[in-house]
């Protein structure tokens, strides 16, 4: 949802107020004693028109923006399968142990790093 908040000046009432979201009268907004404009706005992916007009005695005004949404792109956490050793936790006497792990999610070998004891 995006929250839309627009001033307005010499409008009196929520009737002189029109909100037109994607060339779409819409209703649902509120008007505060102050002239404030307010709703939220469900966009959709993409460019989104934004129009609110106001009346009064002297005449009508209009305003427009474009909105842009780009949904976000989900990005999976990368995934380790370690294959050696194959039991954890793992005991040896030997000081020096190979390890060996399968990493995906990732977009090469920098994204890696290796710690041992900390």
């Amino acid at each position: 949802m995006f929250s839309l908040r627009v001033q307005t000046e010499n409008v009196k009432a929520w009737q002189d107020v029109a909100l037109r979201i994607n060339n779409v009268n819409s209703s649902n907004f509120n008007f505060s004693d102050e002239g404030v404009v307010t709703t939220n706005i469900g966009l959709k992916e993409g460019v989104n028109n934004v129009e609110v007009s106001a009346k009064n005695e002297s005449g009508t005004k209009t305003e427009r923006t474009l909105i842009t949404y780009i949904k976000p792109v989900k990005i999976n956490p990368p995934v380790i399968f370690v294959q050696i050793p194959a039991s954890d936790p793992f005991n040896t006497f030997e000081s020096y142990e190979q390890m060996r792990a399968l990493i995906t999610g990732i977009k090469d070998k920098q994204d890696i790093s290796v710690s041992v004891n900390g």
